[in-house]
Parts: structure tokens; C-alpha cells; sequence
């Protein structure tokens, strides 16, 4: 039933939903208001040279990718996190989420941030990143 394919920058596709994205994403918000005032019912032609309508799910092509596609879709779509993340892939993580203005998973990210992440190997940086995402109890 997904009507929005998500094409990562190595080329998977992640089959999702246009009205979860919207509502977990302004950036997405955007797209899918845009798209539902421009965008007319696509039409394909049928074996036989008939039109028929189809409402093939839309592809947005975005410059992440998979891995940290993957790990923000398990919690967009509350699927079991990684065993494991590391700190790179966090911050990967978190970047996705600012460019992509997510809203409702700063617990659950949190979380999953002290779940994996050894703070004593590097204090500084972990701060510099708890500030720069606003995470407060990290920070």
C-alpha cells in the first residue's frame, strides 16, 4: 500500500507512506502538499493502447543513504532499532533528521544514542553533538 518510494544515493528503494512522512516530516509535509495541488493522476497505457489510470507511487531520489535511511525508517515506523549503531552512524542520523525537519522521535533517538554510545571514549565530541542537536539529556 506505499505510495512513496524513497531512492537512497546507492540506489535502494524504501517503500513508504505518503501520510506517515508528512506527519513525522515538514520537509516531506511540504513535498506532499506541493505534489497534491500539482500533480495530475498519471496515466499509462494498457498492452492493448488504452489509457488507463494508476496511481503508481511517487519516487523521490535524496542524497543519503541506505544505511542511515534503514535506521531512521525502523523508528519512523517503530520496527526494532539496530543492535548496535555507531557514533558516526548516529550523527548520520541526526543530520538526516535536521535537513529532513523530523519531529516526535527526540526520546526514542535519545535513547537509542545512550544505548550505544560509550561516552567515556570521547566527552567533547559526544557534547559537541548533544548541542548541536539539542539533545538535553545528553547534553
Amino acid at each position: 500500500n506505499a505510495d512513496l518510494i524513497i531512492r537512497t544515493s546507492d540506489k535502494v528503494e524504501f517503500k513508504v507512506h505518503k501520510n506517515i512522512m508528512a506527519m513525522i516530516s515538514e520537509v516531506f509535509k511540504d513535498m506532499m502538499s506541493f505534489d497534491a495541488v500539482n500533480l495530475p493522476l498519471a496515466r499509462t497505457t494498457s498492452g492493448s493502447g488504452d489509457l488507463k489510470s494508476s496511481l503508481e507511487p511517487q519516487l523521490v531520489n535524496i542524497t543519503e543513504s541506505s544505511r542511515v535511511i534503514s535506521n531512521l525508517l525502523k523508528l519512523i515506523y517503530h520496527a526494532p532499532p539496530p543492535n548496535s549503531i555507531s557514533l558516526d552512524d548516529m550523527i548520520d542520523l541526526f543530520q538526516t533528521m535536521h535537513k529532513y525537519q523530523v519531529t516526535g522521535l527526540d526520546e526514542t533517538v535519545q535513547d537509542l544514542f545512550l544505548a550505544n554510545i560509550d561516552a567515556k571514549k570521547n566527552p567533547l565530541r559526544l557534547y559537541a553533538i548533544a548541542k548541536k542537536y539539542s539533545l538535553k539529556r545528553i547534553s
